[in-house]
């Protein structure tokens, strides 16, 4: 059974408009396996590098002021994230056990791997570990706020919890939509769960940059109405807009929230980065073919 899509927001715009039906989160970036900036990135630090090379009074105050400067404020997924379908969603294990057997094999090396990750990341990073964060609670009101904003158009709002690859898209996605005098969209969601199923902590050996990252996977019953206002007052709703409304669905959701620190400039907050879908046994195979040394 295919993993169902936030689509909510797109879909019943598309009846409204003539908007391309892309989900808000999954429109943030392509969903590469790999860092998308892994070339501006290297280039912003060998620049940087060689910068400060010629002012020895003030050497990492430059470079990382350099570093700040020239890489992408979204760098992207961190390379090998793993996430492990739900039990309705993964191969038979009498059905297909080579399938199941890869996935629980994938799922198995991403934990202790995680575990490597974060004991260098304790040793060699300025950033504090806290394995806690962000909590469920925080994610929960990001991803609620982020389609409440997305549903009225705040952009300004927007810009505090989602990365700068999101962000751009989110506000094309408002600009598209048509203007309607006194009718405006109204988010709902109920019954929503949070339960994290990836959890990492990542040193850029020599280079200057620290990620954290989190995935929590979202679920929920959401709807999305079009709605009439009163003329004298937009914040007040008077009823439903004329023609067909989205009806309620369920929707499953592995949102990613990231937070990152560069040179010697101030940690960042946690901010929604988009999302990503479970791994498939194919996707795991990829994965291991772009490990160094491809050791299966």
């Amino acid at each position: 059974m295919a993993t169902r899509r936030p689509q909510l927001l797109t879909s019943s715009l598309r009846t409204i408009s003539a908007a391309p039906y892309v989900s808000p989160l999954r429109c943030a970036i392509s969903q590469s396996r790999s860092f998308r900036n892994a070339a501006v990135l290297q280039q912003g630090i060998n620049q940087g590098m060689r910068a400060s090379a010629q002012a020895q009074p003030s050497m990492r105050v430059l470079l990382a002021k350099h570093m700040q400067d020239n890489i992408p404020s979204d760098i992207g997924l961190l390379p090998h994230t793993f996430i492990m379908p739900r039990w309705s969603n993964r191969p038979s294990l009498f059905g297909n056990p080579k399938e199941r057997f890869t996935l629980t094999k994938g799922f198995v090396k991403s934990k202790l791997g995680t575990i490597m990750e974060m004991m260098i990341f304790k040793w060699k990073s300025p950033m504090k570990l806290k394995l806690g964060e962000p909590k469920k609670d925080f994610a929960k009101k990001t991803y609620q706020e982020m389609y409440q904003h997305l549903a009225e158009g705040d952009i300004e709002k927007l810009k505090g919890i989602t990365g700068s690859g999101l962000m751009d898209k989110l506000i094309k996605q408002i600009m598209a939509r048509p203007r309607l005098a006194h009718q405006k969209l109204v988010w709902n969601c109920r019954d929503l769960k949070a339960t994290r199923v990836s959890n990492r902590a990542f040193h850029f050996w020599g280079q200057g940059i620290e990620m954290r990252q989190a995935v929590f996977r979202m679920e929920s019953y959401q709807q999305l109405k079009r709605v009439k206002t009163d003329p004298r007052n937009p914040s007040k709703i008077i009823g439903e807009a004329p023609g067909k409304q989205s009806p309620e669905r369920k929707v499953v959701e592995y949102v990613v929230f990231q937070k990152r620190k560069i040179g010697d400039t101030p940690e960042s907050s946690w901010y929604l980065w988009g999302s990503v879908d479970e791994t498939t046994p194919d996707q795991y195979r990829e994965m291991v073919r772009n490990q160094p040394g491809h050791i299966a």
